[in-house]
């Protein structure tokens, strides 16, 4: 049975990360920041590629073609890296997915927490809705949990 801890993962008193992605001064960012350049430079960033899992289609980000795999990878990514600098070394995830995700947006979801680093233990189809107060009080044993 592993410690149930409230993690503080998020920087600067934000409580979200948004799956935004964009290309600054030369380098792909995530977050709040890729959100805020996103919006005042559309061609630089990407904010609603998540809709698109399973999908062929391409950004572009600031002159970079990538897919919304690549591009929720980026997110997985931080989120990964957030989480262990709190906790430390991170071995199995549970990653969660709206209920309504057919099969190509589920393996794609697979995919990009494979190219985050991330071995995920369980994928959960969650209703949005519901999530917050029943998910946490059914899986209360898991230490930490990366939301899509």
């Amino acid at each position: 049975m592993a410690i149930v801890k409230r993690l503080n993962v998020f920087k600067d008193g934000e409580n979200i990360t948004p799956s935004c992605v964009a290309k600054i001064n030369g380098a792909l960012q995530v977050g709040q920041r890729a959100k805020r350049h996103a919006h005042n430079v559309p061609e630089e960033g990407a904010k609603t590629f998540k809709r698109r899992m399973g999908e062929e289609d391409t950004y572009q980000v600031g002159g970079d073609n990538l897919s919304a795999t690549d591009l929720s990878s980026l997110v997985l990514k931080k989120m990964k890296a957030l989480a262990e600098n709190e906790v430390g070394t991170i071995k199995k995830t549970v990653v969660t997915i709206p209920a309504n995700f057919a099969h190509e947006a589920r393996d794609a979801t697979m995919h990009a927490a494979s190219m985050a680093g991330l071995d995920v233990e369980f994928i959960i189809n969650v209703e949005w809705q519901h999530f917050p107060g029943h998910f946490l009080r059914s899986f209360r044993p898991l230490r930490f949990i990366i939301c899509r």
